[in-house]
């Protein structure tokens, strides 16, 4: 069994923290900071972004918990591909932007959940621009 030092996942964060410390000057220090600072922050945003769409389109905390923290088998596949789509077009772009694929789950289970496509579609416009 292999064990990383760092998760896969969280590679960028142990990049820029390691920048920081290996920084000889104060404002090479502070470059890394913000990198380090803006990452965090994006990470964030997705894992509220994803909270807010849950619950619009589902409207219950019960599934909010439920559906973010169920590790997913997507069955409803056209709900599932329709949401990543939309979800890639109109909140954050799966292909750059790495930590999203960690929340994408959470679609999976939505669509599972029983709430209906239509719904989950409309969540996500309404909870990204």
């Amino acid at each position: 069994v292999i064990h990383d030092a760092v998760p896969f996942g969280d590679v960028c964060i142990g990049i820029f923290t390691h920048q920081v410390f290996d920084s000889t000057t104060y404002w090479e220090k502070k470059k890394y900071e913000q990198q380090l600072i803006e990452e965090l922050m994006l990470r964030e945003k997705i894992r509220v972004t994803m909270e807010g769409i849950v619950l619009t389109a589902s409207r219950s905390v019960d599934t909010l918990e439920k559906v973010m923290s169920t590790k997913a088998t997507p069955t409803d596949m056209d709900c599932y591909t329709a949401a990543l789509r939309r979800f890639s077009e109109k909140c954050f772009n799966l292909g750059q932007t790495e930590f999203a694929l960690r929340v994408v789950y959470a679609l999976a289970n939505l669509c599972d959940s029983g709430v209906a496509m239509y719904s989950v579609l409309d969540s996500i416009d309404k909870n990204c621009s």
